[in-house]
C-alpha cells in the first residue's frame, strides 16, 4: 500500500512537473507565465556554489550551457567580466559576473566607488549619437553634446535649462555653462561662456559673451561681445555690447553702454551713461556716470569724474578732485587741477597740480612735510633736455632757456671806475635774462664807469648781452658791453665832460 501511494505521488508530480511547478506556501496559486515559482516569507533560494578558477573556467562545471548560473565562491577569479565572489551567468562562452553594480562588462557604476577599471575602456556615457544627461531631483544638472548635436556644454543645477539649439546656425550652439543657473533661459544665444553661480543666468539671445564669476553678467539678455571676469562684474548690463570688465563689481552699474574696459576691483562702478571708457586699477573712475572718452590708469584715478570727457590720467590718485572737467591730462601720482571743473588742462610730476584752464605745469608745486617717505623738495623742479643732471628749470645741453622772474643777478659798481656813479640797483621783476639796470648819479668826467653784473649761474658758453638806453638820459652815453661765463659788465661815459645827465637807466638781454 506504501508503495503504492508512493508512485502515485511521483508519478503526480512528475505530471506537474512537465506544466508549472511551485514550491513553498500556496502551491496551488501560481503565476500563470512562470514555469518554476517560489513563495516563502523566510526562506531563500540557495544557488550551487562552486569556485571558478576563470571566467573562462569549463572543468569546474563540466561543459557548461548559455544561461546556466552559479554563486562563484572564488574571490581572486580572473579574467574579462570577473568581479570577485558573487552569482555569474555563462553567456554561451565564458562566464559574466551578475552583480548589479559591477563596473565592468557595460555593467552599473558604484555608487561607493569602482576598482578593477581599464582606462580607454570603461566609461560613464552613451555609446549611440545621444547627448549624455545629468539630472538632481529630476531636474537637469548637466548636459554634453558633440558638435552635431549642438556642441553645447554644461554643468550645474539648472545650467542652460531652456537652451534650443538651431543645428548648423550657430543660434544656441557652442555655449559652455558651468555652475547652478549658469546659462539659466538662455534659448538662441550661441558661443558664450558661463562660469559661476547664475553667470550669464538672464542670457536669452546675446552671442560671444564670457562671464566668469558669482554673478557675472547675471542679468544679461541680449548684449553680445561682452566679457566679465570677477563676482558681479558686469553685473546689471542688459543690452550693452562689447564690454570688459575684470574684476570684483567692476562696470557693476553699466545697463547699456557699450565699449567700456574696466580692470580692477570697483573699476567704472557706477557707469551708467558713460561710453568708451577705459579704466584700470581698484576704483578707478568709480562714481562716472556720463562721463566717456576717458583714459585713466591707477588706482583710485579720477574716482570722482562723474560727466568730464576725454580726461586722460596716469598714476595712483591722479586726477582725483575732477567731476566734471574735460580734456585735461594728469601724469603722476596725484597729479591733478586744483579746481573739479577745470578744461584743457594738464600737469606731470608726482604731486603736481595745476590751477587754470588751458595751462600746463611739470613738477611738483605742493609742499611736503620732508618726511623719510615724503622727502622735502630744496628747489624747483629742473627739467632737462638731452641732459641727466639739469640744474635749471629747463636745461639744455649746451645752453640754458629761463623763463621765470625770480632770479636775479648781482650788480655791482666797479669802485675804481665809478667816476660820479654813486649807486646801481637792477629794476623790479629783473632776472637774468633781461631787466633794467639803474645808476644813481651822473658821469662828468672823460673816464668810463663800469657796472659789474654777476650771473647766479655759470653760462657753458660766453653768452650775447645786449645793452640798450632805456631813458633820455642814458642815450647821452656812449656805451659798451664784455661778457663771460661768469656775468657781464657794462661800460659808458658821457661824450663830453660835463654833458653827463644823472641816473641813467639801460635794459639788458641775455642769450646764450
Amino acid at each position: 500500500m506504501k508503495n503504492t501511494l508512493l508512485i502515485g505521488s511521483l508519478l503526480l508530480l512528475s505530471a506537474s512537473a512537465q506544466a508549472q511547478l511551485k514550491l513553498g506556501l500556496n502551491p496551488s496559486t501560481i503565476d500563470p507565465a512562470s514555469i518554476l515559482e517560489l513563495e516563502s516569507p523566510n526562506k531563500a533560494l540557495y544557488h550551487t556554489r562552486v569556485s571558478l578558477t576563470s571566467t573562462s573556467d569549463v572543468t569546474t562545471v563540466p561543459s557548461p550551457k548559455a544561461g546556466m548560473e552559479v554563486y562563484n565562491t572564488n574571490a581572486t577569479i580572473t579574467g574579462t567580466n570577473a568581479n570577485g565572489a558573487g552569482l555569474y551567468y555563462f553567456d554561451g562562452s565564458s562566464w559574466v559576473s551578475e552583480n548589479a553594480t559591477a563596473s565592468l562588462g557595460g555593467l552599473a557604476w558604484k555608487l561607493l566607488g569602482n576598482s578593477g577599471t581599464i582606462d580607454g575602456t570603461n566609461f560613464l556615457g552613451t555609446t549611440d549619437a545621444k547627448p549624455m544627461n545629468i539630472r538632481i531631483d529630476n531636474t537637469k544638472a548637466g548636459r554634453l553634446e558633440t558638435n552635431a548635436m549642438g556642441g553645447n556644454t554644461s554643468w550645474g543645477y539648472q545650467s542652460l535649462m531652456l537652451n534650443t539649439p538651431n543645428i548648423g546656425t550657430g543660434h544656441g550652439e557652442y555655449n559652455t555653462a558651468v555652475g547652478g543657473f549658469a546659462l539659466n533661459v538662455n534659448t538662441t544665444g550661441g558661443r558664450n561662456s558661463a562660469m559661476g553661480y547664475d553667470a550669464l543666468g538672464a542670457n536669452t539671445t546675446g552671442d560671444s559673451n564670457a562671464a566668469f564669476g558669482y554673478g557675472a553678467l547675471q542679468v544679461n539678455t541680449t548684449g553680445n561681445n561682452n566679457t566679465g571676469t570677477g563676482a558681479y562684474s558686469l553685473n546689471h548690463n542688459t543690452i550693452g555690447a562689447f564690454n570688459t570688465a575684470v574684476g570684483y563689481e567692476a562696470l557693476h552699474m553699466n545697463v547699456s553702454d557699450s565699449g567700456g574696459t574696466a580692470v580692477g576691483s570697483y573699476a567704472l562702478y557706477y557707469n551708467m551713461g558713460g561710453k568708451l571708457n577705459v579704466a584700470m586699477g581698484m576704483g578707478t573712475m568709480f562714481v562716472n556716470t556720463t562721463g566717456s572718452f576717458n583714459t585713466a590708469i591707477g588706482t583710485g584715478a579720477l574716482r570722482l569724474n562723474v560727466n568730464g570727457m576725454a580726461n586722460t590720467v596716469l598714476g595712483a590718485s591722479s586726477g582725483l578732485l575732477n567731476t566734471t572737467g574735460s580734456n585735461n591730462t594728469y601724469v603722476g601720482a596725484q597729479a591733478d587741477g586744483t579746481a573739479p571743473g577745470l578744461n584743457w588742462s594738464g600737469t606731470f610730476g608726482s604731486n603736481g597740480k595745476v590751477t587754470v584752464n588751458n595751462a600746463v605745469t611739470i613738477g611738483a608745486t605742493d609742499p611736503t612735510s620732508g618726511s623719510t617717505a615724503t622727502p622735502a623738495r630744496v628747489q624747483s623742479v629742473f627739467m632737462g633736455v638731452n641732459v641727466t643732471d639739469p640744474t635749471q628749470r629747463i636745461d639744455f645741453r649746451n645752453g640754458h632757456l629761463r623763463n621765470r622772474q625770480d632770479i636775479s643777478p648781482n650788480p655791482s659798481i666797479v669802485s675804481s671806475t665809478s667816476n660820479g656813479i654813486s649807486t646801481v640797483t637792477l629794476s623790479t621783476g629783473a632776472s637774468d635774462v633781461r631787466g633794467e639796470i639803474i645808476c644813481g648819479g651822473a658821469n662828468n668826467s672823460n673816464g668810463w664807469t663800469q657796472i659789474h653784473v654777476d650771473f647766479v649761474y655759470t653760462c657753458t658758453n660766453s653768452p650775447i648781452v645786449v645793452v640798450t638806453p632805456s631813458s633820455l638820459t642814458a642815450s647821452y652815453y656812449n656805451t659798451y658791453v664784455s661778457a663771460s661765463t661768469t656775468g657781464f659788465d657794462v661800460y659808458f661815459r658821457a661824450p663830453l665832460p660835463g654833458l653827463a645827465t644823472n641816473s641813467p637807466t639801460f635794459t639788458y638781454m641775455v642769450i646764450e
